[in-house]
């Protein structure tokens, strides 16, 4: 989250001379950005769902996107403040609640399809890439976090490793997870 993964903490670490594991502070600042992670990855030639950043002023029009929707904080973790739209009229909540937790709003179009995740670790030079995996939920959007109601939180979910795919769709997303480690320095 904030000031942990942001890059704050490698930042202060660099400037004191204090020797550290994981990602510098550029890729730090960049991942914890949504919308900055979004736009790399798009450079990159990475495929990614359409995005809209709404700043603390701005006000979209409910009826210009295709719902349903993601509405979440550009700046946050942990699946904080992230509301899955599925009408405009639920549109104005799901941005007040995320701004709750930044000024900064992404709108994401959902996309179909399983959740996946694949590790990587390491320097450009040599890279470990981890299996696949897959989470699939009872109901609902996965989180990271424990919620009030206990129900919504990380044990909504199952997941499972290797991930229910063909070897080459888990290898298509292993590549794809190494395209997006370099691109994101």
């Amino acid at each position: 989250g904030k000031s942990g993964e942001d890059g704050s903490i490698q930042g202060l670490f660099e400037l004191s001379g204090i020797p550290f594991v994981g990602c510098d502070i550029q890729s730090s600042a960049i991942c914890m950005d949504k919308s900055l992670t979004y736009i790399v990855a798009k450079n990159a030639g990475i495929a990614t769902p359409a995005f809209w950043v709404i700043n603390k002023d701005d006000r979209p029009v409910a009826a210009t996107f295709t719902y349903p929707v993601f509405v979440k904080p550009a700046r946050s973790g942990s699946s904080f403040g992230v509301k899955k739209v599925n009408s405009a009229d639920e549109l104005d909540y799901a941005i007040e609640s995320a701004r709750q937790y930044d000024s900064k709003i992404l709108i994401e179009q959902a996309v179909s399809g399983c959740e996946v995740g694949c590790a990587v670790l390491g320097n450009s030079a040599a890279l470990v890439v981890g299996e696949v995996d897959q989470i699939r939920l009872q109901y609902g959007i996965f989180r990271i976090h424990q919620e009030v109601e206990p129900e919504k939180g990380s044990e909504n979910a199952v997941i499972t490793v290797p991930a229910d795919l063909s070897a080459e769709e888990r290898g298509r997303i292993q590549e794809t997870a190494k395209k997006i480690y370099k691109a994101l320095g």
